[in-house]
């Protein structure tokens, strides 16, 4: 991209974050794109999902060019090769004894937030998104390196990308509520995990409803009666039932979140 290119895509890009940002605080406007947008819905989560995803570059080029926008330590953290693995991770991995620690983060963004050390044992940290080579292009121009490099690949699709049990331990963030098929993704992520090993999700709780399914905000996760529930105008599934055979599920509310972690069944 030349220079003048790039002073051109700089305004376009920070009106874009700055819209999104205003129509997400007006209840008038998130409630007409969620009158809009429960008609596109229907055209069939696979063919949304392709044709809103140019939209999560214009958020993340804002982001990088920023520093994190608003939050410039989470950036910093982001990017600190010693920074440590979350305690609640930490926690799911309590009984492995192997010296290298392998963690696959799904829809991780173009750097991971995911810590990146445990104590004296070596994590091997693997971020996959969909928009991998959009990000890394973005971070290439604002000469911005991750400590683990994000990878192609959509959460559906694991089992193309990795040989089942490769991974100590699955994490997705605010990632799979923005997948075209949330219960087949979660099921692929399960599958990338040793048996006994864990899935971690934590996401905002009717994130497509409370943003008008803008964007790739297609489904709601949700807890009803302690099962597992993901939705939209459309459609609506149990992901405790469909996917119990496969793993013990442990679903709650803390606050806004939806955390579920999942335990692979051996």
């Amino acid at each position: 991209m030349t220079q003048t290119a790039g002073h051109v895509l700089r305004p376009i890009s920070n009106l874009l974050f700055w819209l999104r940002q205003r129509l997400r605080a007006s209840k008038v406007a998130v409630a007409a794109l969620r009158f809009v947008n429960s008609v596109f819905l229907r055209r069939g989560p696979h063919t949304r999902w392709r044709t809103q995803l140019p939209k999560e570059l214009s958020f993340w080029k804002q982001w990088i060019d920023t520093g994190g926008g608003g939050s410039p330590e989470t950036f910093r953290r982001a990017l600190d090769p010693s920074q440590p693995l979350q305690p609640h991770l930490a926690d799911l991995l309590e009984g492995v004894t192997d010296d290298e620690v392998r963690i696959l983060d799904v829809g991780s963004g173009p750097i991971s937030f995911v810590g990146k050390v445990l104590g004296d044992r070596r994590i091997t940290l693997v971020p996959v998104d969909p928009l991998a080579d959009g990000y890394n292009g973005l971070l290439d121009a604002a000469g911005v390196v991750p400590p683990f490099p994000t990878r192609t690949g959509s959460a559906e699709e694991l089992s193309t990308l990795f040989p089942a049990g490769s991974f100590h331990l699955v994490h997705a963030s605010n990632s799979i509520d923005h997948s075209f098929d949330p219960v087949l993704a979660i099921a692929e992520m399960i599958k990338m995990v040793r048996p006994d090993g864990y899935v971690w999700l934590t996401h905002f709780r009717n994130e497509g409803h409370n943003n008008g399914y803008y964007g790739l905000h297609q489904w709601n996760f949700d807890v009803e009666d302690g099962e597992f529930i993901v939705w939209n105008p459309v459609r609506r599934r149990s992901v405790t039932s469909e996917l119990r055979h496969a793993a013990e599920i442990d679903t709650k509310l803390d606050g806004d979140l939806v955390k579920v972690t999942l335990r692979r069944i051996s």
